[in-house]
């Protein structure tokens, strides 16, 4: 669309056209004071809303032809906000990383995991207390260029997001899910350049069962085995018991496989397939490096953050940790790895008072 006929169309008629898309993609209608984020990161899992994204915007392209990035989210738009982005000349311009809250001195860096437009990060985000800034790094690729597929260019390019805004350190990191383990190697080149890394954290952090203890592999089994007979018990006849146990016959040999390094049958790329197009080749980019990751000895001090109804309900991360890094600690949360509601706000209080310990 030209200057010309963007300027010539009728704010009132952008507005109705925004104002259907947001209730039909969102299911609910928006109130003037309404804002994208609020309406996002409300209840569900992240991933989940990321869905809602792509048919937002691309009713609004549909209708006005302005196509505008998934990116917006990040600024948190009202419904009139999102009228003057279709009327601008540009279409908004997606930097990093994303201030999202204020604060004096040395930034905390939080960064998403596996696909989707990390929510779930920025669910927790508004709910923490920290002294500094806090800044919400996505990786590269959601505004539509071509995503990082090799580890070293992710770590690059997070590093140089990040001496952006602060060139030096100490350096304050804190990832969720596979943003933990994207934390933890940047931190690594960090400290090899000289830099002094002020924190390390990671929310439920998922290794490969290639870098799991025998222990921890065992309890693994145990509890997953547990799980399935309660629900076979629980089946009202055979047919539906075979039927369940067939539904399970391809995750167990999947999982069976994996200590060994074998992770064909892990469906990672599968999941994101109804993604908008730029999130599916975000997610399709981070599940290839998700399943190649080996972790490699870090000697410094980390903080894993493990939440009662997540991947540490099945197996102890002291099964698994304490010899790969320098100094190992554990702080149970509250909540779940999805960082839903309400337990979210339980554990962004108790990531906030480890913070403020380490800060001293």
């Amino acid at each position: 669309m030209d200057d010309v006929a963007d300027a010539a169309r009728p704010v009132p008629a952008i507005h109705e056209i925004v104002t259907e898309s947001w209730g039909k993609a969102l299911g609910i209608a928006p109130g003037p004071d309404d804002r994208l984020l609020d309406v996002l990161a409300n209840d569900d899992p992240g991933l989940n809303q990321s869905y809602q994204i792509g048919p937002l915007l691309a009713d609004i392209a549909a209708a006005t032809s302005v196509h505008l990035p998934l990116t917006i989210v990040y600024a948190s738009p009202t419904t009139a906000e999102l009228v003057q982005m279709v009327r601008a000349p540009e279409p908004p311009r997606h930097v990093r990383p994303v201030l999202m809250k204020p604060g004096a001195g040395n930034g905390l860096f939080m960064f998403p995991g596996l696909g989707g437009i990390g929510l779930d990060v920025l669910r927790l985000i508004r709910r923490l207390s920290f002294a500094g800034p806090i800044y919400f790094n996505p990786p590269r690729g959601l505004d539509g260029v071509e995503p990082d597929h090799t580890l070293d260019d992710v770590v690059a390019d997070h590093i140089t997001c990040i001496r952006r805004v602060q060139p030096n350190g100490p350096y304050w990191l804190l990832g969720s899910s596979w943003g933990g383990l994207v934390a933890l190697e940047i931190a690594r080149v960090l400290r090899a350049a000289g830099e002094n890394m002020a924190f390390v954290g990671m929310i439920d952090p998922i290794l490969s069962q290639s870098d799991w203890t025998v222990s921890a592999w065992l309890q693994y089994v145990r509890v997953r085995l547990g799980y399935h007979v309660k629900e076979l018990r629980q089946t009202r006849s055979r047919i539906t018991a075979i039927r369940y146990a067939g539904r399970r016959v391809v995750p167990v040999i999947d999982k069976l496989l994996r200590p060994f390094g074998i992770t064909r049958l892990w469906p990672l790329a599968k999941a994101g397939d109804e993604l908008p197009p730029p999130l599916a080749a975000v997610w399709s980019a981070e599940s290839v490096l998700i399943k190649q990751y080996r972790l490699h000895r870090y000697d410094s001090p980390v903080t894993l953050f493990a939440t009662r109804f997540g991947h540490a309900s099945e197996v102890d991360p002291r099964k698994i940790w304490p010899s790969k890094v320098g100094r190992f600690d554990l702080v149970w949360t509250p909540g779940d790895h999805e960082l839903t509601e309400p337990g979210v706000a339980d554990t962004a209080r108790v990531i906030s008072d480890t913070l403020a310990q380490v800060r001293g």
